[in-house]
């Protein structure tokens, strides 16, 4: 009995040594009819066309995302819980970029993938936990046993390579979350919903303008208080910004000379006289942060045209970055569904860490209403389809509202409401309803009729805020155009937040970091709330028309308090 009870022992002993087995990452469901017709354009959102296998000798750049240390995810939470919650004794008490690295990266990890890498003779180059890797698609499919084919996006004109599945081997299957520019298709946005001025004008329609955001939202000074308040605006698929379009814009409504001091990235501001498209949504985000948030330092963020995951690029950039800006406003959105889950856990993660660094993130949470940009000109795309990045728990996600422009009634933007576009909103099929919002979230589903299982009602409920979103008076090549959307909306939210900051900064106090707990806080107040509920809307609709746009059967509605449309 006792040699038989010393074998079993030993067997268990071998088993929870040996090593771990090899792991394989797949496309979401969504993605894989893309595989399945050459010719055609099949994927979700009717942007990528299967060309043929992806010739073996191209080279190809993936990154290599090392893991945390075990349970990060859980020790970010717990810390950021701490250091972003009022009334916990370690509130505002943020980390240093070194003390991140220390509590989060896992060195004998980033060790062993390095080692895997050479042994496989593929050069690459470390940033942090990220190894970038420039290979032969031949070398490529040889190691992460799989097969790229190559797609074209007509819209763009580019082409990109891409695979189903790939496979890590055991010794480093748990040291690497995921590998970019495998699995994941680049999101490609509809345009933002623009107008003429001067056809407005002559109709008497009203619009958005610096001085109506002030009078709206109570801001009694726009300067900056603290050049320690700094801000930034992220850019992507060859969006630019002007500088001379920024101070007519300025010099139009008497605003302070307030450029942009930093340009991250590739701008090129002959683009806007060349082709409005190519300046449309960065003129907007930029003239309207620094409208709110003057003389604030500002840095336009701006991620390569031709970059395959542009999200992640830039988080990658920021995780690396020893005193980034404290305020960023990103106006660009995918689609959960078309997300690896790996990739969007560790976005998640990183944004967290930033939080825990005093960083505020703020993301529109898009102009489609429930149903989500592809369903802008096809009704058979009508659905509950969260957006993200404004469905990640760590960042600001903030909606559009209507009226006051026009001088009535403050509600949620809608298309169907003449808004032009819809306040995007809902609950996230992949991240949990957090802590600080159970109680906002819990009261809405039980006191507010909603779609029945058609959504989940366990995820995370975006937007947290909104602001008005419709009829931005913006200047683009000289000339006025009349904006609309989320992407509006979130700008003028990440200049309050700057404003704050400096306010704090100048005195002591820290910023206010990772504030939703702090809004949510606030929200619950029964007196003094800083916050206009929004009590009238819906969001079933996609952006367009009035009459014209694409009103799905389902959505959410507004109610007291909060709602998956205005927060």
């Amino acid at each position: 009995m006792r040699v038989r009870c010393l074998l079993l022992l030993l067997l268990a002993l071998l088993s929870l040594l040996s090593p771990s087995e090899s792991k394989t990452f797949y496309v979401t469901n969504a993605l894989l009819p893309v595989f399945r017709q050459a010719q055609r354009i099949v994927s979700e959102l009717d942007d990528w066309r299967l060309i043929g296998p992806a010739p073996k000798t191209n080279n190809h750049t993936v990154v290599f995302i090392v893991a945390n240390n075990a349970n990060s995810p859980s020790i970010c939470e717990i810390a950021s819980n701490g250091v972003s919650q009022p009334g916990n004794p370690s509130y505002g008490q943020y980390m240093t970029f070194q003390q991140v690295q220390r509590t989060f990266s896992n060195e004998e990890s980033s060790k062993r993938v390095e080692n895997w890498l050479k042994r496989n003779d593929m050069p690459y180059e470390k940033n942090g936990d990220f190894l970038k890797v420039v290979a032969p698609i031949d070398l490529l499919q040889r190691v992460l046993k799989t097969s790229f084919v190559q797609f074209m996006a007509p819209l763009l004109g580019k082409s990109i390579f891409r695979t189903e599945s790939y496979t890590l081997p055991s010794e480093i299957a748990d040291d690497v979350d995921y590998v970019t520019n495998t699995i994941s298709f680049p999101a490609i946005h509809g345009k933002i919903f623009a107008k003429s001025f001067e056809d407005n004008k002559r109709m008497n329609a009203e619009m958005t303008t610096p001085s109506l955001i002030n009078s709206l939202y109570n801001v009694f000074t726009n300067i900056v208080q603290s050049t320690l308040s700094t801000q930034s605006i992220f850019a992507a698929i060859g969006q630019n910004y002007s500088p001379d379009d920024l101070k007519l814009f300025q010099k139009t409504y008497n605003l302070l000379d307030s450029p942009v001091n930093f340009d991250l990235g590739k701008n090129d501001p002959s683009a806007c006289t060349k082709n409005v498209d190519d300046c449309i949504e960065a003129n907007l985000d930029v003239q309207y942060v620094l409208a709110v948030a003057q003389k604030a330092p500002t840095t336009f963020f701006s991620i390569a045209e031709d970059s395959q995951d542009p999200f992640f690029e830039w988080i990658m950039a920021l995780a690396q970055t020893v005193n980034p800006p404290l305020v960023h406003s990103i106006s660009y959105g995918s689609l959960e569904m078309l997300e690896p889950s790996g990739a969007i856990q560790r976005f998640s993660l990183e944004a967290c860490k930033l939080g825990l660094r005093g960083v505020t993130i703020v993301v529109a949470s898009g102009d489609d209403g429930v149903p989500g940009y592809s369903a802008r000109t096809n009704i058979t795309r009508c659905g509950f389809n969260p957006e993200f990045p404004a469905s990640c728990p760590y960042v600001l996600s903030v909606g559009a509202t209507q009226g006051p422009e026009a001088g009535t009634q403050e509600i949620a933007q809608s298309s169907d409401a003449g808004g032009d576009i819809t306040t995007g909103g809902g609950f996230s099929n992949i991240f949990p309803t957090p802590p600080w919002q159970t109680l906002s979230v819990g009261a809405y589903l039980a006191n507010t009729p909603v779609p029945p299982k058609t959504f989940n009602p366990n995820g995370r409920g975006y937007p947290d805020v909104a602001a008005l979103g419709h009829n931005y008076v913006t200047i683009i090549a000289g000339q006025k155009l009349l904006l609309s959307g989320t992407s509006a909306s979130a700008p003028v939210v990440a200049g309050m937040i700057t404003l704050i900051n400096g306010m704090r900064l100048s005195i002591g106090k820290p910023p206010v970091g990772f504030v939703n707990p702090a809004l949510y806080k606030l929200g619950s107040l029964s007196t003094a709330s800083p916050f206009n509920d929004i009590m009238k809307g819906k969001n079933n609709c996609a952006a367009g028309e009035k009459g014209k746009s694409i009103c799905c059967p389902l959505g959410f509605q507004c109610a007291k308090g909060w709602d998956p449309l205005t927060g």
